[in-house]
């Protein structure tokens, strides 16, 4: 299981109340995707190769979900299609073939890479939706300078 400890939540979250929040919300989208994508690079270096069908498949997606009055947007890294179905059977084995899991290593080794990613994606959108309301909301851009 890999471990993710977040600094600075507090001003993170202070920054992103300072926003409009289409922009934040943007902002965090942009830096999820782009930690997604690190992950599928990794996960499609180290897919079997039999017609390539397997390695083409694996996608970032995004998903909505609704907590309450709050919509929870996130990104996973997935094989789709017939390939997908496959991968279900690398990943984990069966009862004919045992496993030869490559989804999972490879998403912990691309796992730092990722929330560095995830970090300046993240630093750079939200300085920029500072800067584009800047007249208007000031204090996110201090705080983010800080």
């Amino acid at each position: 299981m890999t471990e993710l400890r977040l600094e600075g939540a507090v001003e993170l979250q202070k920054v992103l109340k300072a926003l409009p929040r289409e922009l934040a919300k943007r902002a965090l989208a942009s830096a999820a995707r782009a930690g997604g994508v690190v992950i599928r690079k990794a996960v499609q270096a180290r897919a079997p190769v039999l017609t390539g069908g397997l390695k083409a498949s694996v996608t970032v997606r995004r998903s909505l979900a609704r907590k309450g009055s709050d919509t929870v947007v996130s990104y996973r890294v997935a094989a789709g299609g017939p390939e997908g179905f496959h991968a279900l059977f690398h990943e984990l084995g069966s009862s004919h073939e045992s496993p030869k899991p490559f989804m999972r290593p490879a998403a912990e080794e691309a796992f730092p890479k990722a929330v560095a990613k995830i970090r300046d994606a993240l630093r750079r959108s939200l300085a920029a939706a500072a800067k584009k309301v800047s007249g208007r909301y000031g204090g996110a851009r201090r705080a983010l300078t800080r």
